[in-house]
């Protein structure tokens, strides 16, 4: 479990759209970091955001890739839906856990779309 201190600084970075710091903290982030960052991204409805989740996506631990999927699932955009079935197409298949997940943030993406049209 992450620093409750460490928890509110990451979301003060994310709210206040501190591009730069988030980026220089990535590169050194532990991994229950990243999910943190990732599950912050995913309020965050910046276009930034989107392309801060699509980096955690090749993050090699599959927890920090669960989150960024869950969260990219809260962003409505063709891009997040895009890159999501790209994710899908490429994930090998005893990823079971991830697979579900990314296919539940693709209907959930689909339906926000599709609810933006009416």
């Amino acid at each position: 479990m992450l620093d409750p201190k460490k928890q509110k600084k990451i979301a003060t970075m994310v709210k206040k759209h501190r591009w730069s710091k988030i980026n220089k903290e990535l590169q050194k982030a532990s991994p229950e970091e990243k999910e943190e960052f990732a599950k912050e991204l995913g309020y965050d409805l910046h276009n930034n955001s989107i392309n801060y989740l699509l980096m955690l996506l090749d993050d090699p631990d599959d927890n920090v890739k669960l989150q960024a999927i869950k969260s990219l699932g809260n962003h409505a955009s063709d891009t997040a839906k895009t890159f999501l079935q790209n994710f899908l197409e490429n994930l090998p298949k005893e990823k079971v856990e991830l697979e579900q997940a990314t296919r539940d943030s693709i209907s959930k993406i689909k339906a926000a779309l599709a609810k933006k049209e009416e």
